[in-house]
């Protein structure tokens, strides 16, 4: 209650300073397009595309222009516009990540679930709790962190329609998971990236990928964790955000420096040198500073016993102590920390630590007469590190040494076991992009070679006359394109969208084989269809098949039977079943004929086969008898694991 009211209380004076007209102004040219917008509803949506535009290039830009849209949103009365502005002026306050920006981003998160509420804005609001539950994890709040966290998870089946929304969402969603449950943090962070990817959110997959970077160098898994800094880096490239570009390069140097810890080599030493080094804003970027001076320092450790120890620890300490003279600006505690350790590390492998020692306690005295005497954390954080450091460890080296070595057994018994998991999960995703290519081919193939089909029926009915015939065809056939493109998209739908794709279809062909052609669809009421996923345009090639191949070829055509039912609570049968003239007279009638070979089922057959070694599904063509033993048909049997289509997404 307490708390509720104090964010009352905040928002409504802040939301008094907004309105006065505090905080950073808008550039004329943005001002001057905006009021090329006749009525104040475009005039906000604009000001909506300026904070997308500018929320990590230009931040102040970005909040200037939610100022301004969450005052002629309170201008105009719109609750929606409102709770858009509020939302966008809470995540860049979120950004700051200092306990006063903490504090106003709840308090406009916390009035734009209200709105959003009211309007019943189910997607946004989903998205403002969301926000919501990861700035209560800034705050250190979990319980506030996973209650809303929770309500969101709720709403989610609601958007999952908007395909790109439903992502994001369940992206953000994992993302935060990996932070609230640390012992399955790499589980959540790689769902999350997986999503992201999909949804197409440059900024979040950049994110995403310096966590697991962190997250695969603690594992002892250096080559991943530089493959995922190089990934976030590009990511955050394409997408113009710079400040993340460099976050995500420091990075990089960071992983190349901790290979060089373990697998010390020349060559290794000297990229990571000319890749520090090399940007024009090195001379003043303590952060790329004191990483060539960790990088020197581990280099004297290697060569302590020769005569290049002391070039090597001079080298290391002239950039630590450049490093120093830039972070003390910053006040950076994590770089603070960063160069102190590396200086205690240099002066142990030497043995010469006076200078050293004494030029960290005054850095840090200096630190702390000109930090703000408010923040208290930051206060007692650099406290903590100069007294606990002032006291040297005599045994600094022989301490170092034995952890050194009982870091490389266990590094090499990890690294070992690691290499086996990434061996047989690098043969799962090969298989999968093998699967993925052959499903591109069969709808490569497919869809012209049914096209073909449909026209010459279509030309057949106009030639003979038919035109009414013809038309209710067209209008077929519209439908069935549209969702064969619709599903494509995707390497699942749910069970209802393929059945009702395969209906399309079977009405076009019983409309040009007329009576010839019977069918029966039997569909089990115990399997829930709108839930169900399955391989999209997995069962058509089946049911052509059986048409073409089984039914055309008998005199006086046939019934093609569909039928889907439950096996168990883990798997369900689709069967297709013809009572045409078999696959021995098919494969005669075929030999007998000049024409270019199908794919299409050859594709299917393939891929059902490999999803059996993944997923436990598996196919099974019968050939039907009569009582007196002449073929009667053909009987094709797919089991398919029973599974959720939000899974799939």
């Amino acid at each position: 209650m307490f708390r509720n009211t104090f964010f009352l209380f905040y928002f409504l004076l802040n939301n008094a300073l907004l309105i006065a007209g505090n905080g950073p102004s808008l550039p004329e040219n943005i001002l001057k397009v905006m009021e090329g917008y006749s009525s104040e509803t475009g005039k906000i949506t604009y000001l909506h595309s300026i904070i997308e535009t500018y929320q990590y290039q230009n931040p102040n830009i970005a909040k200037a222009a939610a100022n301004e849209a969450y005052v002629r949103a309170n201008a105009i009365e719109d609750k929606n516009l409102q709770a858009d502005a509020l939302y966008w002026l809470a995540w860049l306050s979120f950004q700051h990540e200092n306990e006063l920006s903490l504090t106003d981003a709840m308090a406009k998160i916390t009035f734009s679930i209200s709105l959003y509420r009211e309007s019943n804005n189910i997607t946004k609001l989903t998205k403002s709790l969301i926000l919501k539950s990861a700035i209560a994890l800034d705050s250190k709040d979990l319980t506030m962190a996973k209650k809303n966290l929770e309500e969101a998870e709720q709403l989610i089946p609601q958007i999952r329609r908007n395909r790109k929304d439903s992502l994001w969402v369940c992206g953000y969603v994992n993302q935060l998971k990996s932070n609230l449950f640390p012992t399955e943090s790499q589980k959540y962070q790689e769902e999350s990236l997986r999503l992201f990817e999909q949804c197409g959110d440059s900024i979040k997959i950049g994110r995403i990928c310096l966590k697991l970077a962190g997250t695969m160098a603690s594992a002892y898994n250096v080559q991943s964790a530089i493959q995922y800094t190089q990934r976030a880096a590009f990511a955050f490239r394409s997408s113009g955000y710079s400040d993340g570009e460099h976050e995500a390069f420091v990075g990089y140097i960071s992983a190349l420096i901790y290979e060089y810890s373990v697998r010390p080599s020349e060559r290794l030493f000297n990229q990571i040198y000319q890749h520090a080094t090399s940007p024009a804003y090195f001379q003043s970027d303590y952060e790329l500073q004191s990483r060539v001076g960790i990088a020197y320092s581990y280099k004297m450790h290697y060569n302590k016993n020769n005569k290049f120890g002391k070039i090597y620890r001079d080298s290391a300490n002239y950039f630590l102590n450049k490093a120093w003279e830039n972070v003390k600006i910053t006040q950076n505690i994590d770089e603070i920390k960063l160069v102190y350790d590396s200086q205690k590390y240099n002066c142990a492998i030497s043995g010469e630590c006076d200078s050293v020692y004494f030029h960290s306690a005054e850095a840090f005295l200096e630190l702390l007469e000109k930090s703000n005497v408010k923040n208290i954390e930051t206060q007692n954080a650099l406290t903590e590190i100069y007294n606990s450091d002032r006291q040297r460890d005599l045994n600094a080296e022989q301490n170092w040494r034995r952890n050194f070595f009982i870091g490389i057994v266990i590094a090499v018994l990890v690294i070992g076991l690691v290499w086996r998991v990434l061996n047989q999960r690098r043969n799962i995703n090969e298989m999968n992009r093998q699967l993925k290519s052959r499903m591109e081919a069969l709808r490569a193939q497919m869809n012209p070679h049914f096209i073909s089909n449909a026209l010459n029926a279509i030309d057949s009915l106009v030639n003979q006359g038919r035109n009414k015939e013809a038309s209710h065809y067209i209008i077929q056939f519209s439908r069935l394109c549209r969702v064969i493109l619709n599903n494509s998209r995707y390497e699942s739908v749910t069970l209802d969208e393929e059945i009702q794709m395969l209906t399309y279809f079977l009405n076009l062909e019983q409309l040009r084989m007329g009576d010839r052609l019977k069918y029966k669809m039997d569909i089990d009421p115990a399997l829930n269809i709108d839930q169900i996923a399955v391989p999209s345009m997995i069962l058509q090639p089946f049911v052509e098949n059986s048409i073409w191949h089984g039914l055309a070829a008998k005199s006086g055509g046939g019934m093609v039977l569909v039928q889907i039912k439950k096996c168990d609570e883990q798997s369900y049968q689709c069967i297709v079943e013809d009572d045409g003239v078999g696959r021995q007279k098919s494969a005669e009638l075929k030999a007998q004929m000049i024409t270019r070979p199908s794919l299409g089922l050859a594709i299917t057959e393939e891929r059902i086969e490999k999803l059996h070694k993944i997923k436990g599904s598996h196919i099974v063509t019968e050939d039907l008898h009569d009582n007196n033993g002449k073929a009667a048909g053909t009987r094709v049997t797919i089991t398919l694991p029973i599974q959720n289509i939000t899974e799939q997404q």
